[in-house]
């Protein structure tokens, strides 16, 4: 072998390792953003209440009315590479939801474009259309993907742009459901307590 093409040969297996270590510490980053703290939103903060029709079905989907249950919230369209990867994601945290959790996806494109894309997908999850882009300003969406994780109490708990990633969806929904369940318990508790 040439010294020349060793000399390529190294350098191409350097920018390859390179290369990989961006890529390895890009998806730590992404996933510890997704894990903690807060985004464009306030923790805490109340969440923009919204009203508007579910593409597939018609029917009136309302924030407030959601309440009592935690809430995923996901910004996308169906031009937007990273939010196609996270599709089969949501729909696997979505279909483990049942009564626990509520997923509820945004996306403000054409209806007959978003219509096709769930038809063509199967999505499963609901999406609220948002004709007129207001929902994506109350929620202060700059960058697609965005995920908004909101509490039962409609508390805004975290929001993170990038592709959700299934596993740490489940974590905040585990959590926020067993702050949930366990809430109930210490009320009675306390009310029992106080009540000789």
């Amino acid at each position: 072998m040439s010294a020349k093409l060793r000399y390529w040969l190294k350098e191409i297996a350097i920018i390859a390792a390179v290369g990989g270590l961006v890529m390895v510490g890009m998806q730590w980053f992404q996933r510890h953003q997704q894990r903690g703290g807060g985004g464009a939103l306030v923790v805490g903060s109340e969440a923009p209440a919204f009203r508007a029709d579910e593409l597939k079905t018609g029917a009136t989907v309302e924030l407030g009315k959601l309440r009592g249950k935690p809430v995923i919230v996901s910004f996308w369209a169906t031009y937007c590479g990273p939010c196609k990867a996270q599709i089969d994601d949501l729909t696997e945290v979505f279909n483990e939801a049942g009564d626990r959790y509520a997923v509820v996806t945004v996306n403000k494109e054409r209806r007959s474009k978003v219509t096709q894309f769930a038809k063509k997908r199967a999505l499963s999850f609901p999406i609220v259309h948002d004709t007129t882009g207001r929902i994506f300003g109350k929620y202060q969406v700059s960058s697609i993907p965005m995920t908004v994780i909101i509490d039962r109490d409609g508390k805004v708990v975290h929001d993170f742009v990038g592709p959700a990633d299934a596993d740490i969806l489940r974590e905040h929904m585990e959590t926020l459901t067993q702050a949930a369940d366990a809430t109930p318990a210490a009320g009675r508790a306390s009310a029992v307590a106080s009540n000789p």
